[in-house]
């Protein structure tokens, strides 16, 4: 074929064209030139039409896809944070049950109980609204409800009874070890609440009673959790009579109750719905959490760009394209049509037909004769591409491995899988690719790769194979299916996972120590340090003391407070490691003002002169609720560090002048920041000065909220060159649109 292809190669085209030519030119031309345009026309418009279409049906249908998984998403991070809450009230609960003093009220020996320990303070402090104390026999020893928003006691809930009637899942009899906390309605309204057997202090003594504590999930708890998740939340009882319709209607569906129903409420927000059940399994409350449709609403804004930006390239773009096909193609066709006629007339096949030029049709009859030599070419270079590939499949780290999309088969590997798997080349090919994997394992990874081939959905992130002398490997697998010589092939990417598996074992138990010991740092030291501080102010209040006696005990009533101050802010610490930071918009002005309100309160007895030059609104920054500790430990640090009789600050705002950020300045009138500790100055543990009490934290939580909002913190001189003459403290952070 190849030498009847080389020895005809000239005359062949020649007799196509002249076969081409017996059509007569002028109605050639007339018919191709409206043909072409109309052609061109309705290919542009087919072409847009398809691409609106495929666009609206795919990609929409994507973004309404990760609408809903975000939406679920958001509903629960709402629960997690309702979970927390109820986790927090059981951990109160059971740390008064195991109080000996807890024990001794509840039996009647210890009335002063209430005085001491049960001060509507108490109720602030721990963040509940009701306390029942119940003995053995059933009979209340006490039942008292506080109004956390004015801090006054209030009469109880009347259903409160329902609690400790005989039978209640909430009783606890003097075997009973364990404690109960969940959900509950009381008079219609959903109450956290926890449940745990009054203990005493020695160990294997039976229980004396019961102790309770309720959070009502009212609108101060859902204020709470929608500035915890940053999203708005409502929770509504189901047998509230004024219950929205939407949430009445989330109630009768039991099949989303597991995975959350998502509805679109209108163009602009969607809404996802929990049933929320009491301690017995019944529904008793539905949570509600809206979001705004920022994914689809983004979507059909990007596709209607697209659509009009590819209407506005393809009506210039058709009419260039006609005009170009009709003078560089159609009069150039004729033209040669004419040569080749003339060629044809002659019958002279040494004639060759002459083009002005060097483009494809003046190279026509050329590139005809070079046919052969040009396909001789190509399969050169194929072969030298067929070498690149090899030289790539065998000399990647990673094992690779191809099989047969359609059986299975494993078609070819390189020698890393012959290493991985510990099996020559020979044995490897032939293999089903679900041999490739241990008995335990060969069936999900069936499936896996199975539902990859119809959907191109995930593969496991780590799966075992199993080597020849019957080890069990992780690796994680990347793979695609591609076209190959006519068939559909599966191409698997195999990386051993051994060493990342080890390094997040052992990355895991260290993050559990390190939670542990913040558990205890934050929980059990900071009870023990809020009874000193009761302690001392009841001793305040109530004790006759000598002035050298109450100074002492303000000293360390103070320094008490200090240990809380410290503990809190080694929470923040470590909760700004792993919170999810999820910033809005921002008015500083009002966050600022708030600020110095409270700095000018927290030290009482000095005059507190500071001034900001920010307008009313305008000056808005991408940040969250954590912006307040942010301004008050810049605002409280210069106002005690300055040894004036007057400590003057100012705060002066202004763009940074690529306009990204906005610069706030705190200039304070202090001892100022040597520049040997100017680098240095916002790390843990690091202080100015040892005359001011302090813990060498509240710069450094400045930082790590400025850098997690994507701004930064720094220190320099007020007057340039003269440390000693004060700091200016600034601060920059994003800036939003008002």
């Amino acid at each position: 074929m190849r030498a009847l292809c080389c020895a005809t190669g000239a005359s062949m085209p020649l007799m196509v064209l002249v076969h081409c030519g017996t059509v007569h030119e002028e109605a050639r031309d007339v018919r191709l030139r409206p043909r072409m345009v109309l052609t061109a026309i309705a290919t542009m418009t087919t072409l847009v039409i398809l691409l609106m279409l495929v666009s609206r049906s795919v990609v929409l249908g994507g973004f309404l896809h990760q609408e809903q998984d975000e939406a679920r998403e958001d509903l629960q991070r709402a629960e997690n944070a309702l979970a927390v809450k109820v986790d927090r009230l059981n951990a109160t609960c059971l740390d008064w049950s195991n109080w000996t003093e807890t024990c001794d009220f509840v039996t009647g020996i210890y009335p002063e109980y209430v005085d001491i320990n049960l001060q509507n303070g108490t109720f602030l402090y721990l963040g509940i609204d009701l306390a029942i104390f119940v003995n053995l026999t059933g009979q209340v020893v006490l039942v008292k409800s506080v109004d956390l928003v004015s801090g006054s006691e209030v009469p109880p809930p009347q259903g409160v009874g329902n609690l400790t009637r005989p039978g209640s899942p909430l009783l606890h009899g003097p075997d009973d070890r364990e404690g109960r906390a969940g959900l509950v309605l009381v008079d219609g309204r959903p109450l956290l609440i926890a449940s745990w057997p009054a203990l005493p202090g020695t160990d294997g003594h039976p229980a004396c009673g019961t102790l309770m504590m309720g959070r009502f999930l009212e609108s101060d708890v859902v204020a709470e959790l929608s500035t915890t998740v940053q999203l708005q939340v409502g929770v509504r009882a189901i047998s509230d009579p004024t219950l929205p319709r939407d949430m009445r209607e989330a109630i009768p569906e039991p099949a989303h109750h597991e995975m959350g129903l998502v509805r679109v409420l209108d163009r602009e927000n969607v809404a996802a719905y929990a049933m929320l059940h009491d301690m017995e399994g019944a529904p008793a409350a539905v949570m509600k959490v809206t979001t705004t449709r920022d994914i689809f609403n983004q979507g059909v804004r990007s596709l209607n760009d697209i659509f009009l930006w590819t209407l506005a390239t393809t009506l210039p773009l058709t009419f260039v394209s006609v005009y170009y096909l009709d003078w560089f193609l159609v009069r150039r066709l004729a033209r040669l049509h004419a040569a080749v006629r003339t060629v044809t007339e002659r019958g002279d096949p040494s004639l060759r037909v002459t083009v002005d030029g060097n483009d494809d049709i003046g190279m026509l009859a050329t590139e005809i004769n070079a046919m052969l030599g040009t396909l001789e070419s190509a399969q050169s270079r194929l072969c030298a591409s067929e070498g690149r590939y090899r030289a790539l499949f065998e000399g990647t780290r990673d094992a690779i491995i191809i099989a047969d999309a359609a059986n299975g088969t494993i078609l070819d590997a390189n020698r890393q899988a012959e290493t991985l798997l510990g099996r020559s080349h020979d044995e490897v090919v032939g293999m089903h690719q679900a041999q490739l994997h241990p008995p335990d394992d060969a069936e999900r990874a069936r499936a896996a790769f199975e539902d990859h081939l119809r959907t191109n959905g995930r593969l496991p992130a780590a799966i075992n194979v199993i080597s020849a002398d019957g080890r069990k490997v992780p690796v994680e697998i990347k793979a695609s299916v591609v076209d190959l010589e006519g068939r559909k092939v599966l191409i698997g990417v195999f990386r051993d996972a051994t060493e990342r598996q080890e390094a997040e074992r052992r990355l895991v138990e260290s993050r559990h120590r390190t939670e542990l010991y913040l558990d205890i740092l934050s929980h059990d030291i900071n009870n023990h340090n809020q009874s000193v501080v009761s302690y001392c102010e009841m001793l305040q209040n109530r004790v006759e003391l000598t002035d050298a006696e109450r100074r002492w005990l303000g000293n360390a009533l103070h320094e008490a407070r200090a240990i809380t101050n410290l503990i809190g802010n080694v929470r923040k610490l470590s909760e700004l490691k792993v919170m999810d930071v999820n910033l809005k918009a921002i008015d500083v002005t009002p966050v600022l003002e708030a600020a110095i309100a409270h700095v000018k309160t927290a030290h009482p007895g000095r005059t507190v002169i500071i001034t900001h030059d920010l307008p009313r609104a305008g000056v808005v920054v991408a940040a969250n609720e954590l912006l307040t500790d942010v301004l008050v430990n810049l605002l409280d640090n210069a106002v005690k560090y300055d040894r004036h009789p007057a400590a003057i600050v100012e705060v002066v705002h202004r763009p940074v002048p690529d306009g990204s950020m906005w610069r706030l300045e705190f200039r304070d009138h202090g001892p100022g920041v040597p520049d040997d500790l100017k680098a240095r100055l916002f790390t843990r543990l690091v202080r100015g000065t040892d005359y001011v009490p302090g813990t060498g934290l509240g710069l450094a939580i400045v930082r790590e909220i400025s850098t997690h909002y994507g701004g930064s913190v720094s220190v320099e001189d007020r007057v340039k060159g003269e440390p000693g003459a004060g700091a200016v403290f600034v601060l920059e952070l994003p800036r939003r649109a008002a």
